[in-house]
């Protein structure tokens, strides 16, 4: 079982809620803990785009973002930009794309060039990319 948990982002001006981002976690059979999951690539992207709508219907609407964290592989996975595209379209704010330095399970090599013309892809359709945080120290 996969679940997107929604951490807040307030306005550095303000101090107000800004929106939130969502982070997938699985539970685990054996414990029952949420941990982040070891293999994103088992999750389709509809399943992923499935699940943020879900996910994003739960939530307060008064507020201008939500981000989401793909992993390399899904970041040029070309499916993910048109099924994300279709969650925009549904909301009154923006949708954010975060990338990781996670890079996937290794079953496609990715190169620099690869993620720059992903990211204009999502720029091109409207949707914002930002390089996430995570481990940059």
């Amino acid at each position: 079982m996969i679940r997107l948990w929604g951490q807040p982002k307030y306005a550095a001006a303000t101090g107000k809620l800004a929106g939130y981002e969502l982070f997938l976690r699985e539970k685990q059979t054996e414990n029952g803990d949420w941990q982040l999951p070891a293999d994103f690539s088992k999750f389709s992207p509809s399943t992923m785009a499935n699940l943020i709508g879900a996910t994003l219907k739960t939530l307060p609407q008064d507020f201008e973002l939500v981000s989401f964290n793909l992993d390399q592989e899904q970041f040029i996975d070309e499916a993910y930009t048109t099924l994300l595209v279709a969650v925009q379209a549904q909301l009154d704010y923006a949708l954010v794309i975060e990338l990781t330095e996670r890079r996937g399970i290794g079953r496609k090599t990715i190169q620099l060039d690869d993620l720059i013309t992903a990211a204009q892809r999502f720029q091109a359709v409207g949707l914002r990319v930002c390089l996430d945080d995570v481990g940059t120290g």
